[in-house]
């Protein structure tokens, strides 16, 4: 990888342009500094603004970016003042599918993994599309974000191949993926053991959940705790509110008293 640049969710693919480019470092095989303009590059449409065109020909670097057709009507629409048509090689830019399928491999963190039976064979572990088939960014704390990266660093330096940019932080010792029911197995493991403690020590006993449960209960104190329901949606990845409203409901009576309170006083300084 050449450079890679980490942006908020919903987040423009232009702005950060020239800061991907400047991180560019390409190691020379003899003496010298290290090399940071490509030999050429390719983008997509998203790409496509006067001032990227404008900074790739400033560095000398050739280009093929397709032209939008808003940008083209305004050329045209414009005659000599518009400048002449952009350069476009249709087969260079075949090329730009490999980094995107590489970028997508490391920006996709919505794939479902099963167990698949296959007779003769046995259960097998397979990576697939979810039912959207479409990726989602889930935002995360600072504190986990540093957790995980602490995490993977452990993991990379047991064998090369956890340490790579593309390597599952929670995979086996050979990088796959780990057995669904394997982990849920070790997950209600761990619940027993903790669950045995707090018995010992007298206090209330914990209650048996599934590692699935575990979603229901990031969106039950979100919701508890007022979060907006559009927000707490977004994070469980439903389409519309209005399913999250229904799956839960059950966590919201308190919210509407506390609103009728409210009203109420309302009412009453009025």
């Amino acid at each position: 990888m050449l450079s890679l640049v980490l942006t908020p969710g919903q987040y423009g693919d232009s702005p950060p342009f020239r800061r991907v480019l400047g991180n560019i470092r390409i190691p020379r095989l003899g003496p010298g500094r290290p090399r940071t303009r490509p030999d050429s590059l390719a983008a997509d449409k998203a790409y496509s603004s006067c001032a990227n065109r404008a900074h790739l020909r400033r560095r000398k670097i050739r280009h093929t970016i397709p032209e939008p057709r808003d940008q083209r009507a305004n050329r045209r629409r414009r005659g000599s003042a518009g400048g002449r048509p952009t350069g476009f090689d249709a087969e260079r830019y075949k090329a730009r599918n490999v980094v995107e399928r590489a970028i997508n491999r490391l920006k996709n963190v919505r794939r479902s993994v099963g167990v698949v039976r296959v007779k003769g064979e046995g259960a097998i572990v397979k990576e697939g599309d979810t039912k959207t088939a479409k990726p989602r960014v889930v935002d995360l704390d600072t504190a986990t974000v540093a957790l995980l990266k602490a995490y993977k660093r452990e993991r990379g330096g047991m064998a090369l191949l956890l340490a790579r940019d593309d390597a599952l932080v929670f995979g086996d010792q050979e990088g796959d993926h780990r057995h669904p029911e394997r982990f849920s197995r070790g997950f209600q493991d761990q619940l027993g053991r903790c669950a045995r403690a707090f018995e010992k020590a007298g206090r209330e006993a914990l209650p048996r959940i599934r590692v699935h449960d575990l979603r229901h209960t990031h969106a039950t104190i979100l919701i508890a705790g007022g979060k907006p329901l559009k927000m707490v949606a977004e994070r469980l990845g439903h389409a519309d509110p209005a399913i999250t409203l229904r799956v839960y409901a059950h966590v919201m009576p308190g919210n509407q008293r506390e609103a009728a309170d409210w009203f109420a006083a309302l009412v009453e300084s009025a």
